[in-house]
C-alpha cells in the first residue's frame, strides 16, 4: 500500500507556481499525493489532474479572511475532508493551512510537515491577530508535527516562543528555482558597456517588510561605485 501524502494550501496557483517539482518528486518515489486548495480554475485543474493523476479537492475559503464564524465553518469542513482522506502525512504551506492543519493534525494525530516560507507583516507586526495566531501555534503544537522554515530568524521566534524545539524543526535555503526552466543568463551583465543604462526592477509592495530600504541602499551604492543611473 502506497503512504498517502496531502497537500494542502490556500490557492490552486500556490501548486502551479511552487509545488510541482515536489509533485514529481513525491510520485516518482511511489507516493500516492493528494490536495486541498482553493480555486475557481476548473479547466486549469481539469487538466493538471490528468496530467499528474492526482486528486484535488476544492475547498472554498478566504485566504484573508478573519470573519470568526466563517473561518470555523472553513476548519470543519476542512477537519472532515482530511479526515475522510486519511493521510499519512500532512504537508501544508501558507499561513491559514499551516495554522489550521496544526490544529487538525493534533486533533486526529496525524503526522503534519509545515513549511513557513516567512513570517510576513502579520506575524512581525505586533497586533492582536498576531498573538491569536501565535497562541494557535502553540496550543496545537504535538508530538507528530514538524516545521521547515527558510530563514534563521522565523525559527528563533518559533523557538523562543517555545512552539517548537530545535530537534523538530530545521532551515532548507529557500522554496528554490527550477534552474531548467528559469535558466540564468549573465551575458547581459558582463557585456555591459559603460553608456549602457542598468535597470532594476523590483516585484512587491513597497513596505519595509518586503525591503525596499535594502533596495534603495543597494542601489545608492551601485550608483556611487559606477556612476550608473
Amino acid at each position: 500500500m502506497k503512504h498517502k501524502i496531502l497537500i494542502v494550501v490556500n490557492e490552486f496557483q500556490n501548486i502551479i507556481s511552487f509545488r510541482i517539482p515536489l509533485i514529481n518528486f513525491l510520485i516518482k518515489n511511489k507516493f500516492s499525493v493528494e490536495v486541498i486548495c482553493n480555486s475557481t480554475e476548473k479547466n486549469e485543474i481539469k487538466e493538471f489532474k490528468k496530467k499528474f493523476n492526482i486528486k484535488i479537492h476544492i475547498l472554498r475559503g478566504d485566504s484573508k479572511g478573519i470573519n470568526l464564524l466563517k473561518e470555523i465553518v472553513f476548519i470543519t469542513k476542512l477537519l472532515i475532508l482530511i479526515k475522510n482522506i486519511n493521510p499519512h502525512l500532512i504537508m501544508s504551506f501558507t499561513i491559514k493551512p499551516n495554522l489550521y492543519s496544526s490544529i487538525i493534525s493534533k486533533i486526529i494525530s496525524k503526522n503534519n510537515l509545515i513549511t513557513i516560507t516567512g513570517l510576513g507583516s502579520t506575524f512581525i507586526e505586533k497586533s492582536l491577530i498576531n498573538k491569536i495566531a501565535f497562541l494557535f501555534f502553540k496550543i496545537s503544537n504535538h508530538r507528530k508535527i514538524y516545521y521547515i522554515f527558510q530563514n534563521n530568524k522565523d525559527k528563533q521566534v518559533f523557538v523562543e516562543k517555545k512552539i517548537c524545539l530545535n530537534n523538530i524543526s530545521f532551515v532548507i535555503p529557500g522554496s528554490g528555482v527550477d534552474i531548467l526552466k528559469y535558466k540564468k543568463n549573465i551575458n547581459f551583465i558582463q557585456n555591459i558597456k559603460s553608456d549602457d543604462e542598468f535597470n532594476f526592477l523590483f516585484i512587491g509592495r513597497l513596505i519595509k517588510h518586503k525591503g525596499i530600504e535594502e533596495l534603495f541602499k543597494a542601489g545608492s551604492k551601485l550608483i556611487l561605485n559606477t556612476n550608473k543611473k
